[in-house]
C-alpha cells in the first residue's frame, strides 16, 4: 500500500507539470503491466525456481517456473505475466490443475479455495514456446540468438524495458523483488550456461548439460539472465585495503581468454572507487562477475552483460565495464519502485561513471568527462517517467545524461562534499535491497542535506527546459552592479549559485525567480562568467 500511495501521487504530479510533453496514450496492457492492482498486492513472492531447457536451433524453450509467495491478503485469485507468444501447458497448485484466463500478457490464475493471509504456499507453471527475439538489443528486449566466429551458437537474453515476463512467468512489477532465485538450465551438449550468483551443479548427460545457479540476495526480475556459449571461466579476486576479499570471475568466449584477464584488471580500481563512494559491493555472497554477450551490455546482479569488444577510451579504460558494475549499487542494490522512476538507476549510475574519473585522475578531468555528456543532452522530454503504466517509451537519453548533470549541479548546490558523498552512502544504506519512488528518495535527500529540494528535483525530473542564469551588468554613478534572478519553470526553483571574481574574491549568489543585484567591481564585470560547468544552467545576458 505504501509503493502504490507513492505511485500514484507521483502520477498525478507527474500529468500537472508536464502538461503535453509526452502524449503517449497507454493501453490495457499497460496498466495490466504497469499497476500494482489487488491481484498482485495481495501475494509477495519470497522465492523463483526457474527451470528450463533450451534449444538454440529451433530457438525454443520449454520448462516450469514454482513461484513460492506469501499471501498478504485472502485472496482466490491472482495475477502472474507473461508473454502471450508463449504457451501456457499447465499451472499446477498441489498436484491440481488450476484455471486461469489470459488478458495479453496478464494471467488471471484461480485458485479453487480462499488462500489465507499470511499462509506461505507455491504453483508450478509449466510453459513452452519461442520466444520473442530482440531486434535491437539492450534497449530492444527479448532472446539474443546469434553465433560466435567460430560457428557456435552464443544465446543471451535482455528484457529491462519489456520485462522478465518476455521469457518467463513471474510478479513483472519491480516493486515485489523475491528474496532469492534458482536458475536451472538444460542446454546442448559443448555449451556452458551462465546465470546470476553462484554456480552449485552441473550434471552432463548424453545430449544435454544442466547448470544449476543461486542467488542469494533479492533480485530484479530483468536482472534474472542466461548466456549460453562456448565460455570460458577466468577467476580472480579483489583484495580490500582491509584485507577482505570479494571473488571476481570472468567469463569469455574461449577464444577471447588470453586478452580478457589482462583487460579485466581495471575492474579493481573500479571497485575499490565506488566501495568508498557507495560502500561495499551488495553482493559479496554471490561474487562480481561479467559475462561476455552478444549485445553491448546489461546491469545482470552479479552476473553483469558485456558486449563492448574490449574497446578502452580516450582516458584507458571500457565504460561499459565501468557503468554496468556502477549499476550494482544504483539498480541492483537500490532499486526504483516503478519503471517511469527509472531515472534513479540511470542518473547516479552515469553520475558514478563521472565519480570513477574524478577517482583515477581529478575533479578537473571528471568536469571534461561531464562536459561531454553534456553534448547528449536534447531536453525533449522529461526525466520521470509516469506510473503504474511500466512507462518504457523514452526517445532519448536524458535520464542518463541530464540526470548525472542534475546531481553534479546539486553537488555543487550543497558545496560540501563531506555531506554529499555522506548522501550517497547513507542513501545505500538506508534503502539496501529494497525499492525506492522518486518522492522518496527526493524527501530523503532534502532531510539528509537540510534543505527542501522539491523545487529542484522537479525542474530538472518534470520539465523539460534549462534554469537561465538571467542578468544585466548596470553601472550607476561610480558604481557596478549585476542584477540578476533564475528563470525557471518550477515555482520556487531557487540555488546557490558559487562565483569566482576576476578580483580573486568568491561570492555566492542565491538565484530566485526575482531580480537582485549585487555591487561587483568593474573589472568583474568585465570578466564575468557563469560557471555552466558546475551547474546544469544556461546564462542570458538581458539588455
Amino acid at each position: 500500500m505504501h509503493l502504490r500511495f507513492f505511485s500514484i501521487i507521483l502520477s498525478f504530479l507527474f500529468i500537472y507539470h508536464c502538461g503535453q510533453a509526452q502524449t503517449k496514450s497507454f493501453t490495457r496492457h499497460d496498466t495490466l503491466r504497469g499497476s500494482l492492482s489487488p491481484l498482485r498486492t495481495c501475494y509477495d513472492v519470497h522465492f523463483y525456481n526457474l527451470k528450463l531447457k533450451i534449444d538454440p536451433d529451433k530457438k525454443y524453450i520449454n520448462g516450469c517456473n514454482s513461484i513460492y509467495f506469501k499471501i498478504i491478503e485472502p485472496t482466490t485469485r491472482i495475477q502472474i505475466d507473461l508473454s502471450s507468444r508463449l504457451k501456457i501447458d499447465s499451472i499446477l497448485f498441489h498436484n491440481e490443475t488450476l484455471n486461469y484466463e489470459r488478458d495479453s500478457n496478464a494471467v488471471f490464475i484461480n485458485f479453487k479455495k480462499v488462500l489465507a493471509q499470511t499462509s506461505s504456499d507455491s504453483i508450478s507453471f509449466f510453459y513452452s514456446g519461442n520466444p520473442i527475439e530482440a531486434k535491437n538489443p539492450p534497449w530492444d528486449g527479448g532472446f539474443v540468438w546469434a553465433k560466435d566466429a567460430i560457428g557456435k551458437p552464443w544465446i543471451g537474453v535482455a528484457c529491462e524495458g519489456d520485462g522478465a515476463s518476455l521469457w518467463w512467468p513471474c510478479k513483472d512489477h519491480p516493486s515485489d523483488e523475491p528474496d532469492s532465485v534458482q536458475t536451472i538450465f538444460s542446454v546442448p551438449k559443448g555449451l556452458k550456461c551462465i546465470s546470476n550468483g553462484n554456480l552449485e551443479q552441473e550434471v552432463c548427460d548424453k545430449d544435454f548439460h544442466t547448470y544449476r545457479w543461486k542467488v542469494h540476495y533479492p533480485i530484479n526480475n530483468y536482472n534474472v539472465t542466461l548466456n549460453i556459449g562456448n565460455y570460458t571461466e577466468i577467476k580472480d579476486e579483489y583484495i580490500r585495503p582491509d584485507g577482505t576479499i570479494l571473488d571476481l570471475r570472468y567469463y569469455v568466449l574461449l577464444q577471447n581468454e588470453d586478452k580478457a584477464m589482462e583487460y579485466f584488471q581495471q575492474v579493481k580500481p573500479m571497485l575499490k572507487c565506488f566501495e568508498e563512494y557507495f560502500g561495499k559491493y551488495p553482493f559479496p555472497k554471490d561474487g562480481y562477475a561479467i559475462v561476455e554477450t552478444p549485445y553491448l551490455g546489461m546491469e545482470h546482479q552479479s552476473a553483469i552483460a558485456y558486449g563492448n569488444k574490449f574497446r578502452k577510451n580516450m582516458l584507458g579504460y571500457d565504460y561499459i565495464v565501468i557503468h554496468e558494475s556502477a549499476h550494482e549499487w544504483w539498480g541492483n542494490n537500490v532499486s526504483a519502485c516503478d519503471h517511469g522512476d527509472l531515472w534513479i538507476q540511470e542518473s547516479f549510475t552515469t553520475y558514478a561513471e563521472a565519480l570513477f574519473v574524478e577517482c583515477i585522475f581529478d575533479f578537473n578531468t571528471s568536469v571534461n568527462y561531464l562536459l561531454r555528456q553534456r553534448n547528449y543532452i536534447k531536453n525533449s522530454e522529461p526525466v520521470k517517467g509516469p506510473s503504474n503504466v511500466n512507462y518504457h517509451y523514452w526517445k532519448d537519453s536524458d535520464m542518463y545524461y541530464k540526470g548525472s548533470w542534475m546531481l553534479h549541479t546539486l553537488r555543487s548546490v550543497l558545496d560540501n562534499d563531506s555531506l554529499w558523498f555522506s548522501i550517497l552512502k547513507d542513501i545505500q544504506q538506508q534503502y539496501s535491497q529494497k525499492q525506492i519512488c522518486s518522492d522518496e528518495l527526493i524527501n530523503f535527500i532534502s532531510q539528509k542535506g537540510m534543505i527542501n529540494l522539491r523545487p529542484f528535483f522537479n525542474q530538472y525530473l518534470l520539465h523539460t527546459d534549462i534554469p537561465a542564469f538571467e542578468y544585466k551588468l548596470k553601472r550607476k554613478k561610480n558604481k557596478f552592479y549585476l542584477v540578476y534572478r533564475m528563470r525557471a519553470s518550477e515555482n520556487g526553483f531557487s540555488i546557490p549559485i558559487k562565483l569566482k571574481l576576476q578580483s580573486g574574491k568568491t561570492i555566492t549568489l542565491i538565484a530566485d525567480q526575482v531580480f537582485k543585484k549585487v555591487e561587483l567591481e568593474e573589472n568583474d564585470l568585465k570578466d564575468f562568467k557563469i560557471p555552466t560547468d558546475l551547474y546544469y544552467i544556461s546564462g542570458e545576458k538581458l539588455n
